[in-house]
């Protein structure tokens, strides 16, 4: 394993065309993604828990859940990463698919049982 990954060889990354300004922060779910893909209560309701600190209820956290998933579905995204910080002070990461095989030829976009850590909100909405 450890000559494997001696041997690999580094992938050649090209820049996109175009000046920086162009590109920089496209896939970035930032505030103009927000006004975009949020609702205006959920949008006003997340700023002012960004910048005042107010709780951020779980209707608010819904209603971004659901944004930033149509947001990453437009832009291509088909698969997704939870990533936190467990109090032991490391990291961590969770990857999983917006869908799951059903086992029969078919897809599930239901989260399966368990699938969401306690305290974390999962939401999928069904496009087709």
């Amino acid at each position: 394993m450890v000559e494997a990954a001696i041997d690999h060889k580094a992938v050649e990354v090209k820049a996109p065309e175009g000046s920086p300004s162009e590109y920089f922060g496209t896939k970035v779910f930032g505030r103009e993604a927000m006004r975009r893909y949020l609702n205006k209560t959920v949008y006003a309701q997340l700023l002012d828990t960004m910048q005042r600190g107010t709780p951020l209820t779980l209707e608010v956290a819904d209603g971004v859940a659901a944004g930033m998933r149509q947001w990453a579905l437009d832009h291509g995204a088909d698969h997704y990463t939870h990533w936190f910080q467990p109090l032991t002070g490391g990291t961590a990461e969770k990857h999983d698919a917006f869908a799951e095989p059903d086992g029969c030829g078919g897809v599930l976009d239901e989260f399966p049982e368990g699938a969401c850590p306690a305290g974390a909100r999962c939401v999928v909405v069904s496009e087709r």
